[in-house]
Parts: structure tokens; sequence; C-alpha cells
């Protein structure tokens, strides 16, 4: 079965708000690879925040080794 892909609008910048919440829970690096491959791939940050997620819990994901 093909990946389930929603059709998105481009991410929305990030409020100064929203910046400090993710900066505070995520080293830098990390945010700044969740933003490119939500941009990138047309997913919400939520949908690639849980590929991180799942990709340091199980090891690494071909979903996300083109970041």
């Amino acid at each position: 079965m093909a990946a389930y892909r929603r059709s998105t609008p481009p991410a929305r910048p990030r409020t100064q708000e929203q910046k400090l919440i993710v900066s505070t829970c995520l080293p830098p690096a990390d945010v700044e690879r969740i933003d490119r491959l939500a941009e990138a791939r047309r997913i919400t940050r939520s949908e690639t925040l849980r590929l991180l997620i799942r990709e340091r819990l199980a090891g690494p994901s071909p979903a996300l080794a083109t970041a």
C-alpha cells in the first residue's frame, strides 16, 4: 500500500512562543531537521516529530534518512 500523504499547505513560520517551546524540548539540530523534513515532505511538523520519535526508539528510519 502506498504511503499515506496528506496535502497540506507549506508550514507557516513559527511564532517566537512556539520556537521557545520547541527549543526547550529538543536540541536545535533536531528542530531544524523537523522543519526541513516537514517542508520537503509536505507533512505537518507533528507528523515529522512522530517519525523522529520513532527513529529514536527503534533506530534509524528510512523515512528520515533523506534529511
